[in-house]
């Protein structure tokens, strides 16, 4: 439906209308158009080869929607800027901001630029500034999830995630950012460094006014009737305006579109009052609570503004995928609803353009997970023909644990925000300068309700609790730090579990059994079982290297290619042993009867119904944990007829996360508030941190078992311990869904040793079905220790440590899993604590 009277945009090198010039892919080198006669095709400049990236951008696509065309009986058109390299429209105000500071002379050749975003804008100056050779540094607010965080980093920013304060306070992350620029010009003249402030630097503005608006008035060839847009930093709205009323003599028409929460569309529609910032929207990227100066000149150029509910763009997104084959965000869609509402305002016959801003690549693990969509009370706004798009999810859709809901936030913290209100805003911060101890008594601790299987429901609820009361300001405790480096620090979706995996060949299978026999030989003592009785001198250097890579490296090493089903169950408890004692000669005592080994086996069909048994004698989910002692091993005996999944996940990676999101959590988690039960008979506990950092090694861990804390229906939380706060609640639910993210899932076989830093790793295990006799989940745990290896003890750990790998209590070696029958209520407990 674009007149065919249109002008060819791309038989033009260079155009000029109204003294504003517009040209085709900065760098492109070819004719202005190449005529390919025999397939009777035209071939332009924006189609041909760019010198560099910066050259890519721009020049994107106006793409017709046919379904919503036809639906108001005007011609619809959306500017792709999804195309653009760096995935949004973005893309052309991070030029240009960098090219205002060449131009001006304060960035030179290897220098530095520096910007306060926690959205697109980073992303396009970091393709930017790395394609022409300039350092980026990001200042973003703590509450930005890791995932953001990394992409930067993957792309050569160096990225200060900071506590999130208001506008005016000194602090906030725009003014750090400014006051790095300031820094990094004074310390190195000879390159120079800039602040591109893409608020309210006019040069923001200036590339759409130059470029995006040009294109849309050439592709169209002069027949657009209105354009619309929402708006973030002021630049992509002016600027198309500016632009589009000079060359149509002000006939083409200018709306905004605002999402709730943003000020603008009140602003506009009163004739230039500005009111108070309330709610917000699940829209990234726009949304104001003031007027930028990128704006605030073309104000009074726009024709009106449009208000965009948070349903009517949900639906929106489903539809644009549905009818259009559109994948778009948020902020797209509101921009297409409000096209449609201005073409309907209009009247047929007219031709409304607005900004395809990005794509829904960043954003669907939320905008299309029902989980999601039911905690922002968005569910039922999507019709039931487009259900099928929906993805149902029992746990948390990734990208979204760390984020809580969107509160409700003053006009002064929303400007602290570049992109406005969204999803992921949080309440106001405690701006008063309070001690951390006082900060934390200041908190109301009342009794909540959590279960030791987490609840995602539950969770979410928690958050958005929380976020009404206001959370404490909080920062890290003053000797961790905001991120930890190690080969321990993965996630499941890069570490695959072949990488960790040995698998013996029959040479070595056959020392393993020769050893075994060398061992029987001796007729000595399984608490005597070591290298010297069990002599390796091929497998040890496999072993070895496990042991390296377990304390050392990933955290994780799996011995493969056993069959239990070849030797005697002792047997099979000697070799293991044997085996073991390379990754770690000290065996602790898991219990308070002094039990080396543990059988994790389903006995629950053996017991009274009205009798419940304890977890690792159940087929019953485990939540991620950590066992106490320094290494968890368990040798698959037996494999379940179905489920029974190990999943591990890296404990660093869930402390960056947390570290850089929700540094309030480990603060929680580092404070000396947590009650373990002493488990002395006296009904005595005592308090500790569960988050623990080692400034010499620089290593950060936790040690704690959910189970313990929370308490479960076979072991209650003793009544008389204090009650878990709603912040311990949530520290608690954040790291169990963090490892439910970044976990990876194993399927152990049978005669599997799985060796686990349990300083390093989470572990937990699925539900399980057991079949057949030869179908039966058995796994046999050891805790063990390398003390050349091992990481260093902290001292709140040192007692529990002692009991287990130091006490003079007989050790015992249960043979058979029956022993697991009597851990029914009221039994003995572990040394868990």
């Amino acid at each position: 439906m674009i007149p065919s009277t249109a002008p060819n945009l791309h038989s033009m090198s260079v155009y000029s209308v109204s003294g504003y010039r517009a040209s085709p892919r900065v760098g492109v080198r070819l004719p202005s158009s190449v005529d390919i006669t025999a397939y009777n095709t035209r071939v332009s400049t924006a189609q041909g080869t760019a010198t560099s990236l910066v050259g890519a951008i721009g020049n994107t696509p106006l793409i017709e929607l046919p379904s919503l065309s036809k639906q108001t009986g005007s011609t619809i058109l959306g500017k792709a800027e999804f195309q653009n390299p760096g995935g949004s429209v973005k893309d052309r105000a991070a030029l240009y901001v960098v090219k205002d500071a060449e131009e001006r002379g304060v960035l030179k050749p290897g220098g530095t630029v520096v910007e306060g975003t926690a959205g697109n804008t980073g992303i396009g100056l970091a393709h930017v500034c790395r394609s022409r050779g300039y350092k980026l540094v990001i200042y973003m607010p703590n509450t930005q999830s890791q995932g953001k965080i990394d992409l930067l980093r993957l792309l050569g920013a160096e990225v200060y995630p900071v506590p999130p304060v208001a506008w005016e306070n000194p602090d906030n992350y725009n003014w750090q950012a400014k006051r790095h620029a300031e820094r990094v010009s004074t310390e190195d003249p000879e390159h120079g460094a800039v602040w591109t402030n893409q608020f309210d630097n006019v040069a923001n503005r200036l590339a759409h006014i130059e470029t995006t608006g040009p294109e849309i008035w050439a592709q169209t060839g002069g027949k657009i009737d209105a354009f619309t847009c929402s708006t973030g930093t002021g630049g992509t709205l002016a600027g198309i305006t500016r632009y589009l009323k000079d060359v149509s003599g002000g006939r083409v028409k200018s709306f905004l579109a605002d999402p709730p929460g943003s000020v603008l569309y009140s602003y506009i529609s009163s004739g230039g009052k500005l009111k108070e910032r309330q709610g917000g929207s699940i829209t990234e990227g726009i949304g104001q609570g003031r007027v930028t100066d990128n704006l605030k000149d073309e104000v009074a150029e726009l024709d009106g503004a449009v208000f965009i509910s948070d349903e009517k763009t949900i639906e929106m997104i489903y539809r644009c995928l549905d009818e259009e084959g559109l994948y778009l965000g948020a902020s797209s869609a509101l921009n297409v609803v409000a096209a449609k509402e201005v073409a309907e305002k209009l009247g047929k016959g007219h031709t409304v353009v607005t900004i395809l801003a990005d794509g829904a690549y960043r954003y669907a693990d939320r905008l299309f997970s029902e989980t999601w969509l039911k905690s922002k009370g968005l569910r039922e706004a999507i019709p039931k023909h487009l259900e099928k798009y929906i993805f149902t999810d029992k746990m948390a859709p990734p990208g979204l644990l760390l984020q809580p809901p969107v509160g409700t936030i003053s006009i002064e913290e929303a400007t602290d925000y570049e992109n406005g209100p969204c999803a992921y805003d949080v309440a106001p911060p405690i701006k008063a300068k309070v001690p951390l101890r006082d900060q934390f008594k200041s908190l109301k601790h009342p009794k909540i309700e959590i279960d030791w299987v987490p609840s995602f429901e539950q969770y979410m609820q928690r958050v958005s609790r929380r976020l009404k009361q206001g959370i404490p300001n909080i920062g890290l405790p003053s000797s961790f730090p905001i991120s930890v480096n190690s080969p321990a620090c993965w996630s499941g979706d890069t570490l695959k579990a072949a990488e960790i995996v040995r698998t013996l060949s029959q040479k070595h299978i056959k020392e393993i059994e020769s050893a075994l026999a060398h061992l029987k030989g001796l007729n000595i003592s399984k608490n005597d079982i070591g290298p010297d009785s069990f002599p390796l001198p091929t497998v040890q250097k496999e072993l070895r290297a496990m042991a390296e890579d377990v304390h050392n490296g990933r955290g994780i090493s799996i011995l493969r290619g056993l069959d239990p089903a070849n030797y005697a169950f002792e047997d099979n408890v000697l070799l293991y042993a044997g085996i073991a004692s390379y990754i770690g000669a000290t065996r602790g005592k898991q219990d308070k009867d002094g039990n080396v080994l543990v059988h994790i086996k389903n006995v629950g069909a053996k017991v009274a119904p009205d009798e419940k048994i304890q977890s690792p004698y159940a087929n019953n989910v485990q939540p991620f944990h950590n066992d106490l002692g320094d290494m968890v091993v368990m040798y698959c005996m037996d494999q379940a007829a179905s489920g029974g999944i190990s999943r591990v996940a890296s404990a660093a990676t869930i402390y960056n996360e947390l570290a850089s999101t929700r540094p309030d959590l480990i603060a929680e988690m580092a404070a000396p508030n947590w009650v373990f039960d002493k488990h002395d008979n006296t009904g005595a506990f005592y308090k500790r941190p569960i988050v623990f950092y080692d400034a010499a090694t620089q290593r950060a861990f936790f040690c704690f078992s959910r189970r313990q804390l929370t308490g479960s229906t076979v072991s209650p939380r003793p009544a008389h311990f204090p009650a878990l706060t709603e912040a311990q609640a949530e520290a608690l639910d954040a790291v169990h869904f963090s490892a439910d993210h970044h976990s990876l899932n194993i399927q152990l076989e049978k005669g599997d040793m799985q060796f686990i830093n349990n300083l390093a790793l989470f572990h937990a295990r699925e539900a399980f079905k057991d079949g057949a006799d030869s179908q039966k989940r058995h796994l046999i745990r050891m805790w063990l220790r390398n003390e050349d290896l091992a990481w260093t003890t902290p001292k709140e750990l040192q007692g529990p440590w002692e009991e287990i790998y130091g006490s003079t209590r007989k050790p015992v070696w249960h043979m058979s899993p029956e022993h697991g029958r009597a851990h029914v209520i009221n039994s003995k407990r572990s040394c868990h604590g």
